[in-house]
């Protein structure tokens, strides 16, 4: 399978914004955010938004990969790329508990949540929880 990965210009969001609803993922991508995809062919299999919190910090959420391409490598190419360009740039994520692993390979660690640098993400996570999502939060580095 050849995969090509993209930081995708905000007139393709759209096109991202499609492949969640395709996906029943409760997203879509802002004009402020920075989206990245991951492509077979010309389709969209994999996505994941960066919404910057700041000059050195961003949150990265929506990453989903279409199921027929999930456990193939897409998502941890599709985040390794994106992580590459987070230079001097903290970036904080609420993934499932049961992806700690996955995402502790690309290089983010556990913390408690009031350790997020900001009442905004802190009050996202808060939200998510009284969900009854079971959440971590990670940051990278």
């Amino acid at each position: 399978m050849h995969i090509t990965i993209e930081a995708l210009d905000p007139i393709g969001y759209p096109l991202v914004n499609r492949f969640y609803r395709d996906l029943s993922y409760p997203a879509k991508a802002g004009r402020d955010d920075i989206v990245w995809v991951a492509r077979q062919s010309s389709s969209i299999v994999g996505a994941l938004v960066l919404v910057p919190q700041g000059d050195a910090c961003m949150w990265l959420r929506g990453m989903v990969i279409a199921p027929s391409s999930r456990t193939q490598g897409v998502g941890a190419a599709l985040l390794q790329q994106c992580l590459t360009e987070l230079v001097g740039v903290s970036c904080y994520c609420f993934p499932f508990v049961q992806l700690q692993a996955f995402y502790q390979q690309a290089g983010f660690r556990v913390i408690e949540s009031d350790q997020l640098p900001t009442a905004y993400l802190r009050g996202a996570f808060s939200s998510y929880c009284q969900q009854g999502k079971s959440l971590l939060v990670m940051v990278y580095p």
